[in-house]
């Protein structure tokens, strides 16, 4: 019998009749070198028959090799993240994630820079989803901002998990240490509009990104449900900080000099803790259940969880959303291992690991797992600098409601229906490994033809 089509396919010999004829049909694609070709009969080979997908995961991530490889950047993430849903795990399909984000980020940031420098004025404001971001297009910081997010690769995952803490804990005080252009204040600026929170309290150091913050809340109609603050979170405030303004971006502004900066400008600020927020927040009359707080402050966290202690005392319902990068703690003068073991000793339920471009989450049961990860992290570091696994976003929380369900293993749990396939004779097996193989060729980047 001869497949023509998926639609002829009724039991496993047809099956094993279409993977040869497939094999066939995609092995001279690869030698023509027709990358166009093989994307689409990839794509009908899934549509058609989604079994084919299922059993041979890797299917699905030679088509995102093939969109990458077309210059369809946007679609080949869209269509990877969908995969990390339904695919059994292929490391191969993170690796060809964080070179799409890598690549649609300098792109979109080549596009932009070359469209302001024509015109810069129609910059000054950028859609951010339903939001309008107040921005300085001078500022390499706005255009990372903006590059990011056309690119959707600002912290989508992380944001959801951020928006969705808010929503199951409404009766919360959301805080946001080192807000920046205020992508995640002006997400909690609308839930809590939408009566999802009590207040948001923003907090950002650098005067001129706190200006462009400032006009961002009111141009979006959250002038009553934020209160801004323009001041560095420490572990104390009597004290005052030096802000190092970074010419290479602020949103990379640090209060050392150690590392990757150049120094364009410095100056004092003054320093608050999260603790005598709270307590404002309190003098005011707002007594909230829950206190949300997301922290990104290159290197300093620990300085802020310090500042915090009260909070960890009065507080029984707490979540805390940080940035955790081993290099920029040690050039703050911080040892990891330390801040690891103080984040397991402050009183948390769960310490979270949040994977961003895997788009799982894993309980970290103990600090060595939380250390082990680390050495992933430094892993990834030591080959690209830009790599977004570098650094690592935790989630810490005691006493919250929210419906994300983390892994207990360190491992991606994929699913396959791939059983039926057991019962194939060995020479039908062959057949599946002979596709399986296929797919590796396919995703050889320097792959040669088949002869």
């Amino acid at each position: 019998m001869q497949v023509t089509s998926t639609s002829d396919i009724v039991s496993e010999s047809d099956y094993v009749t279409y993977i040869r004829e497939l094999c066939i049909k995609a092995i001279k694609l690869v030698n023509d070198e027709d990358v166009s070709g093989l994307h689409d009969l990839l794509v009908k080979c899934s549509m058609k028959y989604p079994q084919t997908g299922v059993v041979f995961p890797r299917l699905q991530t030679a088509q995102v090799l093939c969109l990458q490889r077309l210059g369809r950047l946007k679609e080949g993430l869209e269509l990877a993240r969908d995969n990390l849903n339904s695919a059994v795990y292929d490391p191969e399909l993170i690796e060809l994630i964080v070179q799409i984000q890598l690549a649609l980020y300098k792109q979109n940031f080549d596009k932009i820079q070359q469209a302001i420098n024509e015109d810069e004025s129609q910059y000054r404001t950028f859609a951010f989803g339903r939001f309008s971001l107040c921005l300085d297009p001078s500022e390499r910081g706005s255009i990372y901002t903006m590059a990011c997010c056309n690119a959707d690769i600002f912290e989508p995952f992380e944001k959801s998990i951020f928006g969705e803490i808010i929503c199951n804990n409404p009766d919360c005080l959301v805080i946001d240490i080192g807000a920046s252009y205020g992508v995640y204040t002006l997400v909690a600026c609308d839930l809590v509009n939408h009566k999802f929170g009590r207040k948001v309290v923003a907090v950002e150091p650098d005067r001129r990104v706190f200006k462009k913050l400032s006009e961002s809340v009111a141009l979006n109609g959250f002038d009553t449900d934020a209160i801004l603050i323009n001041k560095a979170v420490s572990d104390s405030d009597n004290q005052q900080v030096t802000l190092f303004v970074n010419t290479f971006g602020s949103v990379d502004n640090r209060s050392f000099t150690h590392g990757q900066i150049n120094v364009g400008e410095s100056y004092d600020v003054d320093a608050v803790t999260i603790d005598s927020i709270v307590a404002d927040i309190e003098k005011s009359g707002i007594k909230p259940r829950t206190i949300i707080v997301k922290i990104d402050i290159q290197g300093n966290e620990p300085r802020a969880i310090r500042g915090m202690s009260k909070t960890l005392l009065d507080y029984e319902s707490v979540a805390v959303l940080l940035e955790f990068d081993e290099a920029m703690l040690k050039d703050a003068a911080f040892n990891p291992s330390d801040f690891a073991r103080q984040l397991f000793t402050a009183g948390f339920e769960k310490i979270i690991d949040i994977n961003e471009t895997a788009r799982s989450l894993r309980i970290l049961h103990e600090v060595d797992d939380l250390l082990e990860a680390i050495k992933h992290c430094d892993r990834c570091r030591s080959v690209n600098q830009r790599d977004p696994r570098r650094f690592m976003n935790l989630l810490c929380y005691r006493n919250i409601e929210w419906s994300f369900l983390p892994s207990e293993s360190d491992k991606f749990n994929g699913r396959t229906n791939a059983g039926w396939v057991d019962s194939f004779s060995a020479e039908q097996r062959l057949l599946c490994i002979m596709y399986e193989t296929l797919m590796e060729i396919t995703l050889n980047a320097n792959q040669e033809k088949i002869y």
